[in-house]
């Protein structure tokens, strides 16, 4: 075998190369395992997400290990803050596979700055049925009460059909978790479900997600609502609403559907703040106390006696007036 100038072979600089080109994966090509191996694992919407995320990799060769934050700065940077925390979350993902299996030292996403979402109001009751009311259609106007109903997303209430109903119970798969949730429905809108006439396995509404929003845009506008709110905040509302009524964090995790207690535990301490809150503005006492009043009653008695007093004076000269004209 020909030895090389400095007396290492041919295969062992074969070797040396081959198990770098092993080691050094970029970004696409950890993607692409990832694709293999992970992406099938995650739920429907994490898997849409992420497709839509790895437009962002770079199509050139740099090694997984050679990123530093300030690049992932820059992928991340034309980002709106939703897509760019997903396309955060995703390309997390793929550098701590990539750890997994050895082609990156450390993750570079977490030295990166995340950015706070646009905060969804919630929907007073009031302002609910205003908006559900006013939906320019029967079938939108089913839509937004079923959400308030249900208290899922709007992505899930639209893709609910015939077959997910047992009864009064609305049994849905949760795009976005790939959880489970049982949700009884009032009977009055189970009856207007079915009476739509959709095959078993049909969408109750066929309607699309950006006329939704169109139309909701307009509602929002024709009643003065605040600009957070959306579709969304008939999810928020139900969720509050239930932790207001004492629904413990178990509770609302089975009702939203969270992989976590975190979020249910965030309904729960809104609605604990608002129960103290009122509890204790109840144990204040408004009303003047005794010692308050007797002060009040002691500044009236002065200034009725001052009042007097420049009556009396008054009389007194009127008097003396009266008698020095006599005397004339």
């Amino acid at each position: 075998m020909r030895s090389s100038r400095n007396g290492a072979t041919d295969r062992s600089l074969y070797e040396t190369l081959r198990v770098s080109s092993a080691t050094n994966k970029s970004l696409l090509e950890c993607w692409e395992v990832f694709q293999e191996d992970r992406l099938a694992q995650l739920a429907v919407k994490t898997q849409q997400n992420y497709t839509t995320a790895a437009k962002l990799i770079p199509a050139g060769r740099k090694p997984l290990r050679s990123y530093e934050p300030a690049d992932i700065a820059k992928l991340l940077k034309p980002l709106r803050p939703g897509a760019y925390m997903v396309a955060r979350g995703f390309l997390s993902s793929l550098f701590s596979f990539g750890i997994a299996r050895g082609w990156a030292v450390s993750n570079p996403v977490r030295h990166v700055e995340t950015r706070k979402l646009g905060h969804i109001a919630r929907i007073a009751r009031d302002e609910a049925w205003k908006a559900i009311q006013a939906a320019p259609d029967p079938e939108l106007s089913l839509l937004f009460e079923t959400q308030y109903a249900c208290g899922q997303r709007l992505s899930d209430v639209l893709a609910a059909k015939p077959v997910n109903l047992q009864g009064n119970l609305l049994v849905l798969k949760q795009q976005k978790t790939g959880n489970i949730v049982n949700i009884e429905l009032p009977a009055n809108i189970t009856e207007r479900l079915l009476a739509l006439g959709r095959k078993p396995c049909e969408p109750f509404f066929k309607i699309r997600p950006q006329k939704v929003w169109r139309e909701w845009r307009k509602i929002r506008t024709e009643l003065g609502l605040n600009m957070r709110q959306s579709p969304h905040s008939f999810r928020k509302a139900a969720s509050c609403e239930a932790a207001e009524g004492g629904a413990s964090e178990a509770e609302l995790q089975s009702l939203l559907g969270h992989k976590t207690p975190r979020a249910a535990a965030l309904y729960r301490l809104e609605a604990d703040n608002r129960t103290l809150a009122s509890s204790a503005m109840s144990k204040r006492n408004l009303t003047p106390t005794q010692s308050s009043k007797k002060k009040a009653r002691r500044e009236e008695m002065a200034r009725r006696g001052y009042q007097r007093v420049q009556g009396e004076s008054l009389l007194k000269m009127i008097r003396s007036v009266t008698e020095q004209e006599k005397e004339t």
